[in-house]
Formats: C-alpha cells, structure tokens, sequence
C-alpha cells in the first residue's frame, strides 16, 4: 500500500470486515543502500519493540519484530575468513551480541508456545554468538526436558547450576530429571534381568 490508499479488510470467521486507509508510511530507503550503522540500530528498534510486545503478551507479533530485526543484523556483511572488530564504528562484539540477544528472546517465545524443538534449534543458534548465555543453557534445559531427552538436559542444567546454584528453578528442575534418569535405569536393569533369567 501506499500513502492515501484504501484497502479493505475481512476477517473470517467472525466475519468482521473493515476499511483501512494509509496514512502515512516511513520510508526509510532500501536495505542494500543501509551501511552496518543503520541496519544495526534498526534491528535494536525491533527488537525493543518486541520486547515491549512481549511483555503485553503479544508473543507471536514479538516473534514477528525478533525475525524481521535478525534479518536485518545479518544482512551485515561480516568476512568469515577474517572478520574485522568495527563495521562501521560498530563493534563487532556488540553486533554478535544483538544476535545473542534475539535468538534467546525468540527462544522464549518458542518456549513459551510449547514449540520444544524450535526452542531447542534456536537455544543452538544462541551459542553459535553466546555460548555462555546462562539463560539459553535454562531455556534449553526445559525443552529437553520437555521433549524427554533427560540426559542432555541435565547436561544443561549442571551448566546453569554452575553459574547460579542457587538458581531455584534449575534445582527443581534438577530433582526431576535426576529422578526420571533414575527411574529410566531401574526399568533397563529389570528389562535385562528379564531377559538373561
């Protein structure tokens, strides 16, 4: 659309219908044209804007701003071979740290929906910029366990305990998995005692 133009909307099936105008659109070029300055304070305006939508529990159009604010920090072209420290006078660190920061809030949201594995792949996606994220190490911990794979999320929770072990819902969570990786043994020792007697 663009400025002045009408459009209408309907919505099934409330079978709601409305007529929406333009009124004004911010332009602010095209992306190819942005240096790493611009694209990077843009992708922090969505990712504050998701931020605050998430907090008014609008997950999915917090998701929406997470996304759209990760395509644009990595349309930052960054040498693999030989990355350099500053993009135009921003540092690198802080870029990758941008990165960190929306996938991990992403992964909330995942988490949050009940979506284990897509918490569990973007937790991963968190790492590849944060490997210590205290955070992600938690969120991925309960997906695992969610998704039964008690091993891996002990794993994780014995990361997330020994950066905070007073860290409550990791201990908690902890008692449970230990319990259920007991529970898992006891019944392996007495499929092979049925087995060999």
């Amino acid at each position: 659309m663009n400025e002045s133009e009408t459009a209408k909307f309907k919505i099934m099936p409330e079978n709601i219908s409305f007529v929406v105008t333009l009124v004004h659109i911010k332009f602010r070029g095209y992306i190819h044209t942005w240096n790493a300055k611009k694209k990077f304070e843009i992708a922090q305006e969505h990712k504050e804007r998701g931020v605050t939508l998430y907090k008014q529990d609008r997950g999915k159009d917090a998701a929406y701003r997470f996304v759209k604010a990760l395509k644009i920090i990595h349309s930052i072209p960054i040498n693999a071979e030989t990355p350099p420290d500053v993009i135009d006078n921003i540092p690198v660190s802080d870029i990758k740290k941008l990165k960190a920061n929306l996938y991990n809030n992403l992964a909330s949201y995942y988490l949050k929906k009940g979506a284990w594995q897509l918490t569990i792949d973007t937790c991963k996606r968190v790492f590849d910029y944060d490997e210590d994220n205290i955070k992600a190490h938690y969120k991925l911990a309960v997906a695992l366990i969610k998704d039964r794979n008690f091993e891996r999320a002990k794993n994780e929770l014995d990361i997330v305990l020994a950066a905070e072990s007073d860290n409550k819902a990791a201990i908690e969570h902890m008692k449970y998995v230990k319990e259920q990786l007991h529970n898992a043994e006891v019944k392996y020792n007495l499929m092979v005692k049925k087995m060999f007697a």
